[in-house]
């Protein structure tokens, strides 16, 4: 995963605006690196300020549980399980000199954010203690 801060984006929107060499050119926008599904969990916790404990089990045996990625059992790990689309930001820091917010200080920022303006609402963990509460299957061999 690739992400990039909103303050970034919205600069490089700005810039494109004001440069007449940009017109008509495509950039790709984002932080440098991928960051992995590991390191994107261990930033999560990090940025609110929380203990980080991982639990992991085989993709097989969250589906046999129940678990779905469209629900109503969603579970989190099936859209971050991927290998890295990196995007080649080279020509937006050349052309535009764009410098990106670091990944961590800009997620820790979007979470101030979202504490001031969304409401805390009760999150049901049932099928999660249930997953976590059950042996981990040995692999399976293919």
């Amino acid at each position: 995963m690739q992400f990039v801060y909103i303050k970034d984006l919205v600069w490089t929107a700005i810039k494109v605006l004001d440069d007449p060499q940009a017109a008509g050119q495509a950039f790709n926008v984002a932080n440098p690196r991928p960051v992995t599904q590991e390191e994107l969990v261990e930033a999560l916790a990090a940025a609110a300020g929380k203990k980080l404990s991982l639990l992991r089990l085989p993709r097989r045996q969250i589906l046999m549980a129940g678990g779905h990625p469209m629900g109503p059992k969603l579970y989190f790990g099936y859209y971050f399980d991927m290998p890295a689309i990196t995007q080649v930001v080279a020509k937006a820091q050349r052309m535009l000199k764009f410098k990106p917010v670091d990944f961590a200080a800009g997620l820790k920022e979007t979470y101030r954010w979202y504490l001031r303006n969304h409401k805390k609402s009760k999150i049901d963990y049932s099928f999660e203690d249930e997953l976590a509460a059950m042996p981990v299957a040995p692999p399976v061999l293919v």
